[in-house]
């Protein structure tokens, strides 16, 4: 059912005038008779409720902070609904209504509140909020908290060597922990912006185009996500397990104009250019390559004599921090990434998500499993791969809500030395 604001305070308020005049005539009446007639004591016990039922059906209740509607006997969540409608002050909210009672919210004043369509779906997490880029760049109240974290001194371990004399390939007892450093929510955008505007101003990379990221987790990784993000470009991930052929294939396949890099996959970079799955894949189109590290030169020369343009991702940064473009944000409809699956079944499929799909599954996934809230105090351990969509959903809700997010030193390999320096 629908209720508008006029029905919403109307009907309380014509209960408690006829109430009051009711009232008002049985005084009228006791005042002529001086006395207690049927007909007063009727008429002043029935004005009398009717006044106050006016009364307290006026009282909206409004929702607190950390209110749970579930948690409510007033409320059944399977028969309830928001509607729009304003405040006694004229201010925007939305009613819940249900069988058996009513709350407002103000429409931007309770960042736990989520959104639902026509059909009941969950759609955002807040009715300012449609896309991923609203979930990070839409707001700068996390701007001086930290944001993200990388080891920049490995952890070292006791029994790094095995009796053999060989590394160890899973050493468990720590000697020395590794360190973290950490870059703020205005730093992250910041710097995310600046790659977007190299790639955006200087290799003229248009919005809507496609940029790979052949990557394990890291802070570069995350950043090139964000800078799509900003510029309206569509990520496509590329698992760093993959070798050159299913590479090769995914960059080809999606049409990929960037491709990014860490150093071990960007020394495979040259072989997939020769794999024939890419060159006889019509929408092959690479322009540019971006190596997140130090970049090897016999690898660069190599791919700059097949006209490939070569771009280190920190002098990008380092060029253009001071002079960044204008955001171009996307719509809730504009495609956000191609997620490619592993490939362990067959040739890898690509999944179209668009942004207000990865916005609706955050808020789903918050409001239906009431053990998930996130916020600002929350400390996160990134170590499945962003290449899946989980785990991207995963660290966009969680900066949506100004956590901090951490990248695994090692991947899965040092996950409890992690463990113990982030404590997540």
């Amino acid at each position: 059912p629908t209720c508008g604001a006029g029905a919403m305070s109307s009907l309380p308020t014509a209960i408690g005038a006829v109430g009051a005049a009711t009232v008002g005539v049985a005084a009228a009446l006791y005042s002529k008779e001086q006395k207690l007639t049927p007909a007063v004591a009727l008429g002043g016990v029935a004005g009398t409720a009717l006044l106050l039922a006016g009364c307290w059906r006026r009282h909206v209740p409004r929702g607190k902070k950390d209110c749970n509607l579930d948690q409510q006997t007033k409320f059944d969540s399977t028969s309830s609904e928001w509607a729009e409608a304003k405040d006694e002050n004229g201010q925007p909210v939305q009613i819940r209504l249900g069988e058996k009672g009513t709350v407002a919210l103000p429409v931007l004043g309770d960042p736990g509140r989520h959104v639902r369509d026509s059909s009941g779906l969950y759609i955002s997490s807040r009715p300012e909020v449609r896309t991923t880029y609203d979930l990070v760049f839409g707001t700068d109240k996390f701007d001086a908290r930290p944001a993200m974290g990388s080891c920049t001194q490995p952890h070292t371990f006791k029994d790094a060597t095995l009796p053999n004399g060989k590394p160890n390939p899973k050493p468990s007892v720590l000697d020395a922990p590794g360190k973290w450093e950490y870059r703020s929510f205005a730093e992250m955008k910041q710097r995310a912006r600046a790659f977007g505007t190299c790639i955006r101003k200087v290799h003229g990379i248009a919005q809507g185009e496609k940029i790979a990221i052949w990557s394990a987790n890291s802070e570069e990784w995350l950043l090139t996500d964000l800078a799509c993000v900003a510029f309206s470009w569509t990520s496509v991930s590329v698992y760093d397990t993959l070798g050159p052929d299913a590479a090769s294939y995914i960059v080809g396949d999606s049409g990929a104009k960037v491709l990014a890099c860490e150093d071990k996959t960007f020394k495979r970079v040259p072989a997939l250019l020769e794999d024939e799955v890419y060159k006889s894949n019509p929408g092959a189109d690479l322009k540019v390559v971006v190596y997140f590290g130090k970049g090897d030169e016999g690898t660069k020369k190599a791919l700059e004599a097949k006209g490939v343009t070569v771009v280190g991702f920190h002098d990008a940064i380092n060029a253009h921090a001071g002079s960044l473009e204008q955001d171009t944000p996307p719509t809730k409809d504009s495609l956000v990434t191609i997620m490619y699956t592993s490939g362990t079944t067959g040739q890898a499929k690509g999944v179209k998500l668009r942004h207000e799909n990865i916005v609706s599954v955050i808020a789903a996934a918050t409001e239906l499993n009431q053990a998930i809230k996130l916020c600002s105090s929350d400390v996160h351990l990134s170590f499945l791969p962003l290449a899946h969509i989980f785990e991207r959903q995963n660290v966009y809700g969680l900066l949506s809500q100004g956590a901090v997010v951490n990248f695994a030193s090692n991947g899965a390999k040092a996950l409890l030395a992690d463990l113990e320096v982030i404590r997540p």
